[in-house]
């Protein structure tokens, strides 16, 4: 399927990588350009493809992919707004998986879902809409990612772990079995949660600690 990509910015070059060439992921989607509301952006190129217009202008393209490229700390909330709204006006969100993912048995993708090269995804675990996994990280089994949740590259998730929506899990950040994260939650690089995250806000630290409303 021809796929347009929400976002000219950030994760959208990873992901621009993965669509410019079918045999990169898993379904065979393949990339035609980017949507940005930046109007400083339209007409150019970014990645190799051309800004085609303002995210709401996927209408004129019938019945083709979308695809999500919004991903940082300082729009996690705006992101999910984003890609509801979308949604409910009709865009056709689809997966993106790359071919060099691992996904084992019994897992369960919703719509929008983006698993980067060199992942892991372990039995029986849950990604719910637009949960975005960067590269090299790993979601072990019985786990779930929820709503607009980004998981940032190099990240370890240990089993039985639940994640809240719009959160955000820092590079290189691990999370212990059996935990849970709050809606809401951002983690900071590199930091080590070793229990539940119950309020939302920015966390840091080993152990990773409160810091500040998000």
């Amino acid at each position: 399927m021809e796929v347009l990509i929400i976002g000219a910015t950030g994760g959208s070059a990873e992901i621009s990588a993965m669509l410019l060439s079918e045999s990169k992921n898993v379904f065979g989607h393949f990339a035609i350009g980017f949507l940005d509301d930046q109007k400083s952006l339209r007409n150019s190129k970014v990645y190799g493809l051309s800004v085609l217009g303002e995210v709401d202008d996927f209408k004129n393209w019938g019945r083709v992919g979308l695809i999500s490229g919004i991903g940082n700390d300082t729009n996690i909330a705006s992101r999910a707004k984003i890609l509801s709204r979308l949604r409910d006006n009709g865009g056709n969100f689809i997966n993106c998986i790359s071919s060099s993912a691992q996904i084992m048995s019994q897992v369960y993708m919703s719509d929008g879902v983006i698993v980067s090269p060199l992942c892991y995804v372990g039995n029986a675990v849950v990604l719910e809409s637009f949960a975005y996994v960067m590269p090299g990280s790993i979601i072990s089994h019985h786990s779930s990612v929820g709503f607009a949740t980004i998981i940032c590259s190099g990240v370890s998730i240990a089993g039985n772990t639940s994640i809240g929506s719009s959160c955000y899990i820092g590079i290189g950040a691990t999370v212990s079995d059996h935990l849970t994260i709050s809606n809401n939650v951002i983690v900071g690089s590199g930091s080590n949660v070793v229990s539940d995250l119950t309020i939302p806000g920015v966390y840091y630290g080993n152990p990773a600690r409160w810091i500040r409303d998000v």
